[in-house]
């Protein structure tokens, strides 16, 4: 039993293996440039991704710079506080007395005196209008049979 290969053992099996390497290596290239594609891991892992990106562009963003508060102008505010305390115009009725103001409140509760009167008026009369058509319809209404369960 000889282990002393031959010169044709030796080239054979040396082309074998050549043969078989470029297999591997042909899949090793492409696995890597799979892996270090982009689009590989946002199909593969889409939650992760979108997290991913998520926490970049908030580290990237700026924040929004604090605004320095405005001083007004000492015209503007004095004329806000003159605008605000300034006294209002009234109304040509209100001019006319005490007596008007007064004469004008018993008018109105007077008015909503009568219209709450007249609506209670109106929701008896429709009452009474009511109750003969509803019993009138209820004696030619036939009764629903029940059917024991």
């Amino acid at each position: 039993m000889e282990s002393v290969m031959t010169r044709e053992e030796i080239v054979r099996r040396m082309s074998a293996i050549r043969t078989q390497l470029d297999g591997e290596v042909g899949g090793i290239v492409f696995n890597a440039r799979r892996l270090a594609d982009w689009h590989y891991y946002v199909r593969a892992f889409p939650w992760l991704s979108t997290l991913a990106a998520s926490a970049v562009g908030f580290l990237v963003v700026p924040r929004k710079a604090a605004e320095a508060p405005t001083i007004p102008e000492p015209k503007t505010v004095v004329e806000k506080v003159a605008a605000k305390f300034a006294p209002k115009p009234t109304a040509p009725a209100a001019k006319a007395g005490a007596a008007g103001g007064i004469v004008g409140s018993l008018v109105g509760v007077a008015s909503s005196f009568a219209l709450k009167m007249a609506l209670q008026y109106a929701g008896e009369n429709f009452k009474h209008l009511w109750a003969p058509r509803a019993a009138e319809d209820a004696s030619t209404t036939t009764p629903r049979q029940t059917v024991p369960s």
